[in-house]
């Protein structure tokens, strides 16, 4: 029953800590989006640099709703010469599908721009996975939008491959992980870069 109770208080907090967060991000005006993503994205580029050159297959994910604006990565890893994969939802899976340019993004379920083709990869052959949440705790645990998509394909992928890109009010020291959830190795905000131990 304690148990049972703990779980029920976990999804509660992760709930309310969801819907303040998004709300939050909903108010921010474009511009703060644009000038806080580019120095996120540089970050990124910059931090991740050596394991960029010796991957091959990165997935990205397109932004919704004040998320940190992904496109200046999408820029910098394709003049790496690398492949870009974006997530797509076909039925109740989420998959990732190769693109050539944003332009082969079009609005999909829930609103976000997905890869118009079907010729997906294993999630198994990805050596990079830069991953969008609503909030990181500071032991890595990411909080999604709570479809659980992330959680269940990429439960069996090792944390060293995954990265966040949030704004720096998205960072928590709140306890809301539960065992499905799973944990980022690097977090980039406009603020930091933080290594998860």
């Amino acid at each position: 029953m304690k148990e049972s109770l703990q779980l029920y208080q976990c999804s509660r907090d992760k709930f309310e800590l969801r819907e303040h967060l998004r709300t939050k991000r909903s108010k921010l005006s474009s511009s703060f989006v644009w000038l806080k993503s580019e120095q996120i994205s540089y970050s990124l580029i910059k931090e991740l640099s050596l394991k960029l050159k010796k991957s091959d297959r990165i997935a990205l994910y397109s932004p919704i709703a004040g998320e940190v604006d992904t496109r200046l990565i999408d820029f910098e890893i394709r003049k790496l010469n690398k492949s870009v994969y974006y997530p797509k939802i076909i039925g109740e899976r989420m998959y990732f599908v190769k693109t050539n340019s944003l332009d082969d993004l079009s609005l999909g379920h829930f609103g976000i721009r997905e890869p118009a083709g079907e010729k997906y990869i294993s999630i198994s052959n990805l050596d990079i996975f830069i991953i969008p949440a609503i909030a990181i705790g500071l032991d890595g645990s990411r909080l999604g939008f709570g479809k659980g998509f992330y959680d269940k394909e990429l439960e069996d992928v090792p944390r060293r491959k995954m990265f966040s890109a949030i704004f720096d009010f998205q960072l928590v020291d709140k306890e809301f992980r539960e065992e499905h959830d799973i944990k980022v190795d690097k977090v980039f905000t406009e603020k930091r870069v933080i290594t998860i131990n």
